[in-house]
């Protein structure tokens, strides 16, 4: 299902409408800043990508959440889980990102 190791990684295939999901959270450093007092400054985040023929279309999210903290995240990740049926059959953006 889903694995967690020190550093933030959940990630996961779901089937939404015979149609399978790569959803991913994961920590990561932000290196848009230049200050020296920003130099590890982490946050997290929730990605959903279509897969097609059986790859993750990885250049191509469906769906993205920021997290601030871990908890935050890891909570997250289950809301996204659960909604994801929601999320993808009610978003304008998905719909068309998928081509329906």
């Amino acid at each position: 299902m889903f694995h967690e190791n020190e550093s933030l990684q959940l990630k996961e295939f779901i089937t939404v409408e015979e149609r399978l999901y790569y959803l991913s959270t994961i920590e990561m450093e932000v290196r848009h800043s230049w200050h020296k007092d920003h130099e590890r400054i982490c946050v997290y985040e929730t990605m959903v990508f279509a897969t097609r023929d059986e790859e993750i279309d990885y250049h191509n999210s469906l769906y993205h959440c920021r997290y601030r903290t871990k908890e935050e995240a890891t909570q997250g990740h289950q809301r996204i889980r659960e909604e994801l049926p929601r999320i993808i059959l009610t978003c304008k953006t998905c719909r068309n990102k998928l081509g329906n």
